[in-house]
């Protein structure tokens, strides 16, 4: 089951709004996520 038919869209942090960095959304979500996945190029 892909992540669009559950109802939910990837989320993409590219750094490229000025304090919305992957650092700070670490920082929110890893109290409250189950699984992080992550991709970098």
């Amino acid at each position: 089951m892909t992540d669009t038919s559950r109802g939910r869209a990837p989320f993409i942090v590219d750094n490229s709004i000025s304090g919305w960095t992957g650092l700070r959304y670490l920082e929110e979500w890893s109290g409250i996520a189950k699984a992080f996945d992550i991709a970098t190029g």
